[in-house]
C-alpha cells in the first residue's frame, strides 16, 4: 500500500528487490537473518529513516543510493564489508554492527558523518578509524563489562 511505513522481511527471506517499486512513505526498512542480496540498483524510497539488516547479510553497499533521509544504518550480525567507498547521508545518527564477528575493516578510512551521534561496534572496530567529538555514545563491549577499555588515541569508554 502506498501509506506503508515500515517493511520487515522475516525469517529466511532471501529474494532480490531489484525492480521492486517499495513504497515512497517508507520510513523503516528491515530484513531478517536470512538475507544476503545486494541492494545495488534497487530504488530505495527518498523517507527512509532506518535500514536494518539480519545476521547473515554481508554484501557491499558501493553503489548503492542511500537515500538522504537515514538516520539508522544497523548490521546486526557478521558484517564486515568495508564501508569506504560507501556515501553515508549526512542525516546519519546512528551506526551499528552487530557483536558476532569483529568489523574491524568496516570503518577503515572511512570519512563518518558530522551529524553521527551513536556508534555501536564490537571491540577494536575503532581502532585506526577517525572518530570525531560529536558522537555522543560509542558502546562497544556489546553488553560485556566496559571498564576500564581504552579507544586508540586515549579515548576511553
Amino acid at each position: 500500500p502506498a501509506s506503508l511505513q515500515t517493511l520487515d522481511f522475516e525469517g529466511e527471506y532471501n529474494e532480490s528487490l531489484q525492480g521492486a517499486n517499495l513504497p515512497e512513505s517508507l520510513q523503516t526498512l528491515q530484513f531478517g537473518p536470512g538475507f544476503n542480496q545486494s541492494l545495488q540498483g534497487v530504488n530505495l524510497p527518498p523517507s527512509l529513516q532506518t535500514l536494518k539488516f539480519g545476521n547473515l547479510f554481508h554484501q557491499s553497499l558501493r553503489g548503492v543510493n542511500l537515500p538522504a533521509s537515514l538516520q539508522t544504518l544497523d548490521f546486526e550480525g557478521r558484517y564486515d564489508e568495508s564501508l569506504q567507498g560507501v556515501n553515508l547521508p549526512a542525516s546519519l545518527r546512528a551506526l551499528k554492527f552487530g557483536c558476532r564477528r569483529n568489523a574491524g575493516r568496516a570503518l577503515r578510512g572511512v570519512k563518518l558523518p558530522a551529524s553521527l551521534q551513536t556508534l555501536t561496534a564490537p571491540d577494536a572496530l575503532i581502532d585506526g578509524s577517525p572518530l570525531h567529538a560529536l558522537i555522543m555514545e560509542i558502546a562497544m563491549s556489546c553488553g560485556r563489562d566496559r571498564a576500564g577499555g581504552r579507544l586508540k588515541g586515549g579515548y576511553r569508554y
